[in-house]
């Protein structure tokens, strides 16, 4: 005995609220989401979200256009989401605090101030990760991104998911932070 598919009747009666075939509806949603992600379980799970979205909110459509390219907004937005969701949790380490003093461009040293010199840069950059170590990762992961790093705030913004305030209360926090636990001769070393 054969069943017909589950479908899905819009809420709003009109030339484009024709019943839509449920498992065809949900090909789509995760053949487009397969396409943004690459990943068949984001993917997956993004179409589900949007298919419970949809079921939750059946009046939310108003027939301005097709159930299936308004039920394809609705993912873009999950999809959105996802990526947000992303970015907050897993916090973007940025290469060792080792590598970023390695990097960092020094003045010509006359060659006798030249092993003082690297001592004080090392005993900074030591002392600099002993208090970046005390803040969350978030925090430090915004702090070097734009101060260590030299990142402008919107990239920094983009790749965290943060706003621009957002980044601004941040890196505040993050100075406060390294200023009471650094000594003041440590912090004249930065400068």
């Amino acid at each position: 005995m054969s069943h017909p598919a589950p479908t899905v009747a819009p809420a709003t009666p009109g030339p484009a609220a024709t019943p839509i075939d449920l498992a065809t509806l949900r090909a789509r949603l995760v053949r487009f989401a397969l396409r943004e992600t690459r990943d068949p379980h984001a993917a997956e799970d993004a179409a589900q979200e949007t298919l419970i979205a949809l079921a939750c909110t059946p009046s939310a459509w108003r027939g301005e256009s097709r159930y299936d390219v308004y039920a394809i907004g609705i993912l873009k937005h999950k999809l959105a989401d996802q990526q947000r969701a992303r970015w907050r949790e897993t916090p973007v380490e940025p290469e060792s605090l080792d590598e970023l003093r390695d990097a960092q461009p020094r003045a010509d040293d006359p060659v006798g101030d030249e092993i003082e010199g690297r001592q004080s840069r090392a005993a900074f950059w030591s002392s600099l990760k002993l208090a970046l170590d005390g803040l969350p990762a978030r925090t430090r992961t915004a702090f070097v991104l734009r101060e260590v790093q030299d990142w402008d705030t919107r990239t920094v913004c983009a790749h965290m998911g943060v706003t621009p305030v957002h980044l601004a209360v941040m890196t505040h926090r993050a100075r406060a932070h390294l200023k009471a636990r650094m000594s003041p001769a440590e912090l004249r070393t930065a400068a």
